[in-house]
C-alpha cells in the first residue's frame, strides 16, 4: 500500500503529537504529584494528558502540513 505524501504527513503530524503530549503528561504529572500513590498519578495523568491532547491534534499537523515544508525549502535555498 502506498501512501501520498500528505498522508505520511498527516500520520507523523498525529504520531508526533500523541507521543509528545505523553512524555509531557508524565514528566508534568511526576513532578506535581510523585509515584508515592499510583491510583492518583495515573488519574493526574490521564487527566492531564486528555486536556492537552485536542490542542496537540491541532497544532501537530499544521506544523507538519505548513511550517515543516516551509521551513525545508528556506533552508534549502
Amino acid at each position: 500500500m502506498r501512501l501520498s505524501s500528505l498522508h505520511k504527513n498527516l500520520i507523523f503530524g498525529f504520531g508526533m503529537a500523541l507521543s509528545m503530549e505523553a512524555i509531557m503528561a508524565l514528566s508534568t504529572t511526576y513532578r506535581n504529584i510523585g509515584l508515592g500513590d499510583l491510583q492518583q498519578f495515573s488519574q493526574a495523568f490521564l487527566a492531564s494528558y486528555l486536556m492537552v491532547l485536542p490542542v496537540a491534534l491541532v497544532l501537530s499537523p499544521i506544523m507538519t502540513l505548513l511550517i515543516k515544508p516551509k521551513m525545508e525549502a528556506f533552508l534549502a535555498s
